[in-house]
């Protein structure tokens, strides 16, 4: 059984880092959490976002976590989406749910 199913992405200045460093970020999306475990930091935002859900365009629920100036100065953002999707076929835009995070005011880097 799946406990949780997340993927990362550094958002760096180098084209070839393999970590983040001062003013970057680390960017999280928990697609499956079955045990309520939840990102770190604090919840900063809920929003919905449309996906594509077992074949049906769904509105679902996330919240973001952001932990600003973490260890070397970087930025983690988790979203976290709300319902259960251990048993379904998940496609979304990645760079719409990014976008979408930034309007909706998501600290900014630093502060």
């Amino acid at each position: 059984m799946i406990r949780n199913y997340a993927f990362e992405s550094l958002l760096t200045s180098s084209q070839s880092a393999s970590s983040v460093g001062l003013g970057e970020l680390k960017v999280m999306v928990w697609l499956v959490d079955r045990y309520r475990d939840y990102p770190w930091g604090g919840n900063v935002l809920n929003f919905t976002f449309d996906i594509t859900m077992n074949v049906q365009p769904k509105r679902v629920a996330w919240q973001a976590y952001v932990v600003c100036k973490m260890m070397d100065g970087w930025t983690y953002i988790a979203f976290r989406l709300v319902e259960d999707s251990s048993n379904a076929s998940i496609v979304f835009l990645y760079t719409l749910l990014i976008e979408n995070a930034v309007v909706y005011h998501i600290p900014k880097v630093g502060q």
